[in-house]
């Protein structure tokens, strides 16, 4: 379905049950990243509501570089329009990121939350990311001989290996560094709602590092970490991932 949501055409995908959870997919995803996520909900009797969130996917890109703080003003205005108090949010990495920011604000107000692998916090990325610029400016010089095709190439594997997302949507550049300048260790404390979190101990992107700091952040919330996991857990270990959420959303 689409929706006009303050001048931007939103996809958005709604299954109704009493109790509804509201989806938020992670940077460079779409709604329908999180299908077995939204299956085994359904599945539990659960309502979901999901979306491509501004940018990506079917729904259109913001009209100026955004922040944490303006996809959270998004997402309020979004569930206000859909008339959907959802009685559960589950965010994925940057997902994660913006309901916590969300909550933080007052634009969430769910009782529950379920982070899983959650981005957010940025303890080492300035120091890594200055130096990993360093690397790239010095490979530019050294590639610039090579055919464009190639270098670009290159440029993507580079940018893998170090786990930046920042080329999955080159047209959301500014937006991204917008997005991941702003820690949320201190914004986090303000969340109330009860709150699971999921990481791999394989992931490179949102270690498991970043949920302990959350979970001292966040009152009473629990962690849960997956052995031989990494950053996609819904994807690697979907089963196992809708055990732990149906389970926490029962209680």
């Amino acid at each position: 379905m689409k929706i006009l949501i303050d001048d931007l055409v939103i996809n958005y995908r709604l299954n109704k049950a009493p109790k509804i959870v509201l989806l938020l997919h992670g940077w460079g995803d779409t709604g329908n990243g999180l299908k077995n996520l939204e299956d085994g909900l359904m599945e539990a009797g659960y309502g979901v509501l999901s979306l491509d969130l501004p940018g990506f996917g079917l729904s259109d890109n913001p009209k100026s570089p955004w922040g944490l703080g303006d996809y959270a003003a998004f997402v309020g205005s979004f569930l206000k329009k859909v008339k959907v108090n959802p009685y559960a949010v589950i965010g994925h990495s940057n997902g994660g990121a913006i309901a916590i920011k969300a909550y933080s604000t007052g634009y969430l107000k769910s009782p529950k939350l379920v982070l899983i692998a959650a981005a957010g916090i940025r303890t080492n990325y300035n120091l890594r990311n200055k130096t990993f610029r360093l690397i790239a400016k010095f490979g530019k010089i050294l590639t610039f001989v090579l055919p464009r095709g190639y270098r670009d190439k290159l440029k993507r594997k580079f940018y893998d290996k170090i786990g930046s997302d920042l080329l999955i949507k080159e047209d959301l550049i500014e937006t991204f560094k917008k997005v991941v300048s702003e820690d949320l260790r201190v914004t986090a404390k303000s969340v109330a709602a009860k709150t699971l979190m999921i990481y791999g101990d394989k992931d490179m992107a949102t270690p498991v590092s970043y949920g302990e700091i959350y979970k001292q952040s966040i009152s009473g919330s629990k962690l849960v970490v997956l052995p031989g996991v990494g950053h996609f857990i819904h994807l690697e270990v979907p089963e196992k991932l809708i055990k732990e959420v149906v389970g926490f959303l029962n209680v």
